[in-house]
């Protein structure tokens, strides 16, 4: 889902840039949006990691968020607000209150995982270390750029280098996030990692 959307979206993007202004912005990056998929000879699969430390943050803080409204009721609190009731109605505080509980934690932790991955490069220039991101929705966005920049030019070999560094930095996203948030519940549950194999098997 992430691929078949931003894909073409941001070719449609480029395209309609220069065609209303006649300029390509993604003909000087092109070059170093593509050699940044290679997971051979760029450190696209560490960054995924990075991306996938975050995905695992972002998740914590939708959990936080989401129990948090239950604990102080805020569903119910929207619900019998008698202002709301009073100036917009029953029926649209009602419609609010469910819109709260149903995406309010969803828009905050994305919100914050878009301040995570925005932040990340420029922190690693501060800090001078080499620390970037590699998303799978902004890898695959990245290489329509490239793909476009370069007039779509580019060899075979070069194009499946960048799909397959597309597929194993969103490997690499999802197996860190999921490995993290596997062990922080059972940590929470007092489970020994000498227990998994039971997991295993029962998923099996």
């Amino acid at each position: 889902g992430n691929v078949l959307i931003a894909f073409p979206v941001a070719l449609l993007i480029v395209w309609t840039f220069q065609y209303f202004t006649e300029y390509n912005f993604a003909e000087t990056k092109a070059q170093k949006l593509i050699a940044d998929l290679n997971p051979i000879h760029s450190m696209a699969i560490f960054h995924a990691a990075i991306a996938g430390v975050f995905l695992f943050i972002s998740g914590i803080i939708s959990g936080s968020i989401s129990n948090r409204n239950k604990h102080n009721q805020v569903v119910y609190r929207i619900k019998e607000n008698p202002f709301l009731k009073q100036t917009i109605g029953i029926k649209r505080a009602n419609n609010i209150a469910n819109w709260v509980d149903n995406n309010w934690a969803g828009v905050v932790s994305n919100t914050w995982f878009g301040v995570f991955l925005g932040s990340m490069s420029s922190l690693g220039l501060f800090l001078g270390l080499n620390l970037d991101i590699r998303h799978i929705t902004f890898a695959s966005g990245n290489f329509a750029l490239g793909l476009y920049g370069s007039g779509f030019m580019l060899n075979a070999t070069t194009i499946f280098w960048s799909v397959f560094g597309i597929i194993l930095i969103g490997f690499v996203n999802f197996i860190v996030s999921f490995t993290l948030s596997l062990l922080l519940d059972l940590r929470s549950r007092n489970i020994p990692l000498s227990e998994l194999h039971l997991l295993n098997k029962s998923i099996w």
